[in-house]
Order: structure tokens, then sequence, then C-alpha cells
């Protein structure tokens, strides 16, 4: 599943929006973001208002709930099923 980030909406937000919707939840059904990584460092670092010559290229990856998320330099969230932890 894609999402990308509406100019009024968080990154951190519209992760979230979109982790609930793949797994079929309500957002606050979900562990705090912010156990998983820093929320504010998060959104600044894909800020749309980052000044284009520090612009980060490339993405972050992580597990968040029981989903796979990526966060591209785009301000694309992509959300596929986490790989098992034994493998």
């Amino acid at each position: 599943m894609n999402r990308t980030v509406n100019g009024d909406n968080s990154l951190s937000y519209t992760l979230v929006c979109a982790v609930a919707e793949f797994e079929e939840c309500c957002p606050h059904a979900l562990p705090p973001l912010q156990d998983t990584l820093d929320v504010d460092a998060l959104n600044r670092l894909f800020s749309s208002e980052t000044d284009e010559h520090s612009k980060l290229e490339g993405n972050l990856a992580f597990q968040y709930s029981d989903s796979f998320v990526s966060v591209w330099s785009d301000r694309l969230v992509t959300v596929s099923i986490a790989p098992s932890r034994g493998n």
C-alpha cells in the first residue's frame, strides 16, 4: 500500500493512518509511533519545507506494529507485511 503525504497533514499522521488502514484497525489501536522512533525528527527529516540543498535523498525503513514501513524522500509512505522474526 502506498500513500503520499498531503500538504495539510504531517508525515507521522499519514504514516499512522496508512498502517491502520493496512492492518484494518483504528489508528488509536496501534502502539504509539514515538515508541518506535523520534516522531519530531521523522517529520523534520522529510519536511516539505526543507531547504532544497539539504533535502534528503533516499528512504527510511522500519517495522511499526505488524507492518514494514518505508518513507521515501518524495514523502511517499509504503506499508507492507513485516518479515517474520524467524527469517
